[in-house]
């Protein structure tokens, strides 16, 4: 009897270890995809420019490549160094999507600094609601070693996770 059950136990190995040795270490699977580009006010999440706040002290354009682009500044005219301009309300960030989303709206750091708020308040894991829009300020920090004449540049970079 013992023998009967210790060859069990050395078949059921020798057939575990079959298994093992058949089972796969990689595979391949393929998919397809669609990927919709839209421009930046009709994605999913939209930045917007309100040419109304700006009253042409700046302009807010949907280039080519579907980005929004803000220049500050008209004309002959632009920013100052070591100065701080603001705008209530000029962009603003919709949510299109079915869920409520947390978002984080900074700059990159180079360039003319810029400060988004909405009521004041850092734009840091604010909720937007699905289907819903804020309206973001913007103040631009102007360095104090910035030439006359030399265009700055910077992007504006909106992190959002669902909840």
């Amino acid at each position: 009897m013992k023998k009967k059950g210790l060859a069990l136990v050395v078949v059921l190995l020798c057939m575990a270890s079959l298994l093992a040795a058949m089972a796969y270490t990689s595979a391949e699977v393929k998919a397809s995809y669609t990927i919709k580009v839209t421009d930046s006010a009709s994605s999913i999440l939209a930045l917007n420019f309100d040419s109304s706040v700006a009253a042409g002290e700046c302009t807010g354009v949907v280039d080519t490549d579907g980005k929004l682009r803000i220049t500050f500044g008209k004309d002959n005219c632009g920013l100052q160094p070591c100065s701080t301009y603001k705008w209530d309300g000029l962009v603003t960030l919709t949510n299109h999507s079915n869920k409520a989303i947390k978002v984080t709206v900074t700059d990159s750091d180079s360039g003319p600094r810029l400060v988004i708020t909405s009521n004041d308040q850092p734009v840091k894991d604010l909720t937007i609601a699905a289907s819903s829009t804020l309206p973001l300020d913007v103040a631009v920090k102007v360095p104090a070693g910035a030439g006359a004449g030399t265009d700055l540049t910077g992007d504006i970079i909106v992190s959002a996770v669902t909840e």
